[in-house]
């Protein structure tokens, strides 16, 4: 980094470099944003970061291993690892499953717990799906809009 600019950093995350002294001055300067990810690509960049595996249980002050779908889509966008974060950050996960893609006699409360089904009970411990077809199943169902939050 040049040795005249500085990170600025807004709820845990760098939104620009910019220059010291310059807190003032066009808005592209002092503040930009990541761009918005989809949770599918989230878990397929995530996958990349950890070998899939079960998480007995999701520690977010120290980096994981292994992971679950929901692991790697945290990782991917540089979140703390937990239900709560991915919730926020892709809020259409809170939402009721309009169907269940499998015959489990399952009540899912909302879709992130359903991809944590998919993924425990189908992908790892069946192996009837893999993390692809879990993937796109999660791309056939988030919002043509779907981002992260900011």
């Amino acid at each position: 980094m040049h040795p005249q600019m500085r990170r600025r950093v807004i709820h845990n995350r760098v939104t620009s470099f910019v220059p010291q002294g310059a807190d003032s001055g066009p808005a592209s300067l002092r503040e930009s944003t990541f761009p918005p990810m989809p949770l599918s690509h989230a878990i397929q960049l995530g996958s990349t970061l950890v070998k899939p595996g079960l998480v007995t249980r999701i520690r977010s002050h120290s980096k994981p291993s292994v992971g679950c779908p929901i692991v790697m889509a945290c990782l991917a966008v540089g979140k703390e690892v937990s239900y709560v974060t991915a919730m926020q950050a892709w809020p259409w996960t809170r939402k009721p499953p309009s169907a269940i893609p499998c015959s489990c006699d399952i009540a899912s409360p909302n879709y992130l717990t359903l991809v944590a089904h998919l993924w425990d009970t189908h992908v790892y411990r069946l192996k009837d799906w893999t993390l692809d077809e879990l993937n796109k199943w999660v791309a056939s169902v988030e919002p043509a809009n779907a981002q992260r939050t900011q």
